[in-house]
């Protein structure tokens, strides 16, 4: 499979390709779905998020992936991130001085949930 990006504002070494597992009340991916994350994360990268955007995260056993990608509310100096099925149950709310408590896999950038029926997708590592 060939990816082409042409973007000058992404790298394409920095992005890693997610397999998602959700369920069927995921407003936004799709089960099986990939996602590419942009995993160049620079110290101003809070203040880059926008209202709306999607992170991986570090998902610390609260699923059996070693990631999981929360929706991004930014209310004045406050984050909530929150998870985007009932998947798993995640919802915190972060200040500014708490924002290093999260480890941070990287941004959403795509979201591919289309594929040709001849297109398998192995497990990703």
């Amino acid at each position: 499979m060939h990816l082409i990006i042409n973007t000058p504002k992404l790298n394409i070494d920095d992005l890693i390709l997610l397999e998602v597992t959700t369920t069927d009340d995921n407003p936004y991916f799709s089960n099986g779905s990939l996602i590419a994350v942009d995993t160049n994360i620079k110290p101003d990268f809070w203040s880059t998020l926008q209202d709306g955007d999607f992170i991986t995260i570090e998902s610390n056993g609260l699923t059996s992936e070693k990631e999981m990608t929360v929706r991004v509310t930014k209310s004045n100096d406050t984050f909530i991130l929150k998870s985007t099925s009932s998947y798993f149950d995640f919802k915190k709310e972060l200040t500014l001085d708490e924002l290093d408590s999260i480890k941070v896999i990287g941004k959403v950038v795509f979201n591919f949930n289309s594929f040709d029926n001849d297109v398998a997708l192995g497990k990703l590592k």
